[in-house]
């Protein structure tokens, strides 16, 4: 598989109304207010075994999760995509694995991740199914037509620990694991 990786970013742009009229700024606190100067988001998609940047939106500052979006159809197939665990949601990876060939994505979990170990693979790789009631970090219930369930192949750290966060989730086509 080609290996990609997608985060966000922000980028310091000159100070002037124009610019943080449509970038916008950092709130930091009453006590210190806007940041010193207008903010944008910047999220890079990068070939990891080259180094090369691939693409990249480049916004106002914000969400860096719905700007990934308008990446995924630049993710050839054959491909895994391996995003920060702030983009564990089911709108933003699902059209990852939705649309193309072998497409998949790898995140780490976050400490609210819970799943039901459905089989163990090998040492340190379980097929997992997070339940749609149980998956606000995964957002099944907000995705449009989203399964009830997500199966998901946990690998590393402790996979029998739902609070391991340093275990990873992964996703896309699971062909013959599921059997």
């Amino acid at each position: 598989l080609a290996l990609y990786g997608v985060d966000g970013t922000t980028v310091r742009v000159p100070d002037s109304p124009d610019n943080r009229g449509f970038f916008g700024s950092q709130y930091s606190g009453e006590q210190k207010g806007l940041s010193g100067y207008p903010l944008a988001r910047a999220v890079p998609m990068m070939a990891l075994r080259s180094h090369i940047l691939v693409a990249a939106v480049i916004g106002p500052y914000g969400d860096e999760r719905p700007m990934a979006l308008s990446l995924w159809p630049k993710l050839p197939d054959h491909s895994l995509a391996i995003v920060d665990r702030n983009f564990l949601a089911a709108n933003i990876l699902l059209p990852i694995e939705r649309s193309g060939v072998q497409r998949h994505w790898l995140t780490r979990a976050k400490s609210t991740s819970k799943w039901k170990v459905l089989k163990k693979l090998g040492a340190g790789d379980e097929l997992v199914e997070v339940e749609a009631h149980r998956a606000d970090d995964l957002g099944l219930r907000h995705e449009p037509g989203a399964p009830s369930t997500k199966r998901l192949d946990v690998t590393g750290g402790d996979v029998t620990d739902t609070r391991d966060e340093q275990a990873g989730l992964g996703a896309g086509p699971l062909d013959d694991r599921e059997g």
